[in-house]
Formats: structure tokens, C-alpha cells, sequence
């Protein structure tokens, strides 16, 4: 079957379960391919071996079922950089960037900063802030093992092991350091929030925030306000 035959049969199986079928059908080649998706348009008509035939539908049926590409993939985008994720360690949304920009514009980028993340997740919070701010240190915190060993990785390829510390731990119980700001993107699900299937995936010790969920904004002074 060609590259062209074999995302035509991808479409169809995806077009129930996402609004871009074909863009999903083509980053899930590329992935095995370990090729970009002009490559795809460039050879078409080039044919694909039974092996990779094979673990191509195996994931278009996976995601068939809902399971998040990114899982898929074990990649994920943020903030214009590609980072590490598997099953187990909440997805980072785009708007999850906003946090970043709210950092950003708190900080004065010529004095050094000790800034704290709580539930560092995936580790790109803490990771944009140790690449846009040249003075900042940052001390990050979680409870989840999986996401320990997701966010070292992620630190590994950004090349942020010097600026950011991972520590595991709720809250702030194992950080005794002075800290100029706190970021947090805490549980914001209310526990009665009916879930979208692709979400059911994901760790809901991550999502549910109780009977309301939680808001959580970024703070200076070492402080934290809830609501």
C-alpha cells in the first residue's frame, strides 16, 4: 500500500473521532516514519513494508478509540517546542501557556529570581521559564512518579538541568528556599464535569479539583490564592 492509499484508509477510520482526520492520519506516519509531513506529499506513491503498514493501523485504531495522539506519539507542543509525553503525565494545553506570559510579566528579567511551580506535570512550565529568563532558578514540585521521570527527560533535551530542580513532594513541604513567585496550574475539573472521552486517558489525580476544581495564579511574595 502507498503513503497515498495509506492515509486515504486512516481518514476514513478517524473522521468520527476528530475534526482533522487527515492531519492526525499524517503525524501518526511521520512519527514511524521518523519523517516530516512534507516528505509525505513528496513520495506519495512510495510503498509501505508490512511492518510499518501494521504499526501504522495499530495507532489510527488506538486513536480510534479516543486515546490522545500525544500519547500515541509520546510528543507533545508547547510553546513552539516539542517536548516528551506518555500515559500517565497530564497533556500540556495550549492555554497552559498563558501561565508562562503571566510569569513573564511579573519578573524583572535583570534581577535573579527563585521562582516555585507546584505539580510541575511534563516539567514545560518550569522549563520555558528556565529558557526565557536568564537569572531565574526554579524549584519544581510533585507527587506523581510518573511525571518525575517525564519532566527529567524533558529537562535532559532542553538543556535546563542547571536552572530547574525537580523535587518530589506536595505543596511546598520540601522547599525551604526564599521564593519571589509561585506558578501553579493545580486540578480545575469539578468532580461532576462530564469528562470528553479522549480526557478519560489522562490522570484525573491531574484534573479533579474536588467539588468546584481549583484556580490557582501566578503570585509574588511566596504566596498563593485559591478559588
Amino acid at each position: 500500500m502507498s503513503i497515498e492509499n495509506c492515509l486515504e484508509e486512516a481518514t476514513k477510520i478517524l473522521k468520527n473521532v476528530t475534526t482533522r482526520p487527515l492531519l492526525e492520519a499524517q503525524i501518526l506516519l511521520s512519527n514511524i516514519l521518523n519523517k516530516d509531513r512534507i516528505y509525505l506529499h513528496l513520495h506519495s506513491n512510495e510503498m509501505l513494508d508490512r511492518k510499518v503498514l501494521n504499526h501504522f493501523f495499530e495507532d489510527v485504531k488506538k486513536r480510534a478509540k479516543n486515546y490522545p495522539i500525544e500519547y500515541i506519539t509520546k510528543r507533545v507542543s508547547f510553546y513552539s517546542q516539542e517536548f516528551y509525553i506518555k500515559e500517565g503525565v497530564l497533556i500540556p494545553r495550549p492555554e497552559t501557556e498563558l501561565l508562562v506570559e503571566k510569569v513573564l510579566e511579573n519578573v524583572d528579567t535583570k534581577k535573579s529570581v527563585t521562582i516555585a511551580e507546584i505539580g510541575f506535570g511534563s516539567g514545560v512550565v518550569s522549563i520555558m521559564l528556565a529558557k526565557k529568563l536568564k537569572n531565574a532558578k526554579i524549584v519544581a514540585t510533585d507527587i506523581s512518579i510518573k511525571a518525575l521521570e517525564v519532566a527529567r527527560e524533558n529537562i535532559k533535551r532542553h538543556k535546563v538541568e542547571k536552572k530547574v530542580e525537580l523535587r518530589l513532594c506536595s505543596f511546598l513541604e520540601c522547599v525551604d528556599e526564599k521564593i519571589d513567585i509561585i506558578v501553579s496550574n493545580p486540578p480545575y475539573i469539578s468532580q461532576d464535569f462530564k469528562l470528553d472521552k479522549n480526557i478519560l486517558y489522562e490522570p484525573k489525580e491531574a484534573l479533579i479539583g474536588g467539588k468546584k476544581g481549583r484556580i490557582a495564579r501566578v503570585t509574588g511574595s511566596g504566596s498563593i490564592r485559591r478559588r
